[in-house]
């Protein structure tokens, strides 16, 4: 399923009220399931252990999204579901602890926002930020 850009954003402001900027780099993202996207984070572990100032949430959010991207130019078919980025990003978030953390998101076929925590390569429901600063999907 196909969704463009300024649907998605409607979606990410239902969840994040405060959202203070959304940039797209496509106009249109297939909604991956739960289960491709469970599958993709199992088949892709993340490379790195955590480095204190070195190697944090916001490089494992930004890995995430460029191992995705690059698994998708290697899969590519000409089918319309491998023809098109998922709806995958990353946000940076402030938490109600006042923490700033960068995590990932991906909106499914269902259109249910799930957060992916880049660190651990887990899915998570989404629980209210104190502000989203950043949104890039």
């Amino acid at each position: 399923m196909l969704l463009k850009f300024k649907e998605i954003k409607k979606q990410l402001q239902i969840q994040w009220p405060m959202l203070k900027w959304c940039m797209p780099t496509d106009p249109e993202y297939f909604l991956p399931s739960k289960d491709q996207v469970q599958k993709f984070l199992e088949d892709h572990p993340q490379p790195y252990d955590y480095r204190k100032g070195l190697y944090e949430c916001e490089e494992y959010s930004m890995g995430l999204i460029v191992d995705l991207r690059r698994y998708r130019a290697e899969n590519y078919r000409a089918e319309k579901e491998f023809s098109y980025n998922w709806a995958v990003g990353l946000a940076l978030t402030i938490t109600k602890e006042d923490l700033v953390h960068y995590q990932n998101f991906a909106i499914t076929t269902e259109k249910e926002i799930l957060i992916i925590e880049p660190q651990t390569n887990t899915i998570k429901k989404p629980v209210q930020a104190k502000e989203v600063h950043f949104i890039l999907i």
